[in-house]
């Protein structure tokens, strides 16, 4: 369940976007309240998974993943977690998600190469449960961004 996101969470939470380094006294500098108090913040975000880890984000392309793709799965109902299950496992996967419509599931990946991208597709096309896969390969990056604009609520 959503629970609210104040004016005070929203700003600490884009503060930690742009830059996951920066402290708790520096944050709480700019948001105007003690360190102590970014400190809890951030605790109780964390608890209430609002915020999931830090991270680095990398650009695919210059750690030796050029190829970016799109994969589309028709899965049939009863394999669907353990499907869910072996693509969440690939390290070329960066997103998988459940769909509606006539693909079941939808996956972003990061290859090496053409090669790689087709031994992964063949590797899904052999998996049992899985009816169809469909691959588009990205053929330029018009936006990626990963700094969402959190929505404040009243709880």
């Amino acid at each position: 369940m959503f629970k609210g996101i104040d004016a005070v969470d929203k700003a600490i939470i884009e503060m930690l976007q742009r830059d996951s380094r920066a402290s708790y006294a520096e944050i709480g500098r700019r948001v105007g309240r003690p360190e102590s108090t970014v400190r809890y913040r951030v605790g109780k975000l964390l608890e209430r998974g609002v915020i999931i880890r830090f991270t680095v984000l990398v650009r695919p392309e210059k750690i030796g993943l050029p190829v970016t793709s799109v994969v589309m799965i028709k899965s049939s109902p009863d394999r669907m977690e353990e499907i869910f299950e072996k693509i969440s496992s690939m390290r070329e996967a960066l997103h998988v998600m459940q769909s509606t419509g006539e693909y079941d599931i939808l996956t972003v990946l990061h290859t090496r190469d053409i090669g790689h991208l087709n031994s992964i597709e063949n590797d899904l096309r052999s998996t049992p449960g899985i009816k169809d896969v469909v691959v588009r390969v990205a053929t330029g990056k018009l936006k990626i961004e990963y700094d969402l604009e959190p929505q404040i609520t009243s709880d």
